[in-house]
């Protein structure tokens, strides 16, 4: 009893504080998607390396993004997980792979790698904010 005693707290505050983390990666890559989408929207544009189909698709998906969570996760951010998460998903993956399709051959794959790592944070951060809600 007396080692439960002393493991126990340790226990739950490593559980906590992962689902902590997760909450926090959670909303700031929520937030940081779409403004990292319009600086590439921007930057893409002014260098004239966005074909205009393309240009009008990723724009409408960062505007729709940065409006709908703007609205949404203003007032209870753990209720809109679903409304949010294909928006910001989309841009998201037009921002991987803007980025992923600039870098040379030779560096494609480590930049895979890394977008790949970013995505598996991403979901597990989504699950852990998911699973907060239903231990509240």
């Amino acid at each position: 009893m007396v080692e439960f005693a002393l493991v126990a707290p340790l226990f739950f505050l490593l559980l906590f504080g992962i689902i902590e983390a997760g909450r926090f990666i959670f909303y700031y890559e929520t937030l940081a998607i779409p403004i990292l989408g319009l600086l590439l929207l921007a930057i893409a544009a002014w260098r004239g390396t966005l074909p205009r189909p393309e240009g009008a698709v990723a724009a409408m998906a960062v505007l729709l993004s940065i409006i709908v969570i703007g609205t949404l996760v203003r007032g209870s951010p753990d209720s809109r997980l679903p409304d949010v998460t294909t928006v910001v998903a989309a841009t998201g993956a037009w921002i991987a792979a803007r980025i992923c399709r600039a870098v040379a051959a030779g560096g494609r794959r480590v930049c895979v790698a890394i977008v790949v790592l970013f995505w598996v944070l991403v979901v597990w951060a989504a699950g852990t904010n998911a699973l907060a809600t239903k231990l509240q």
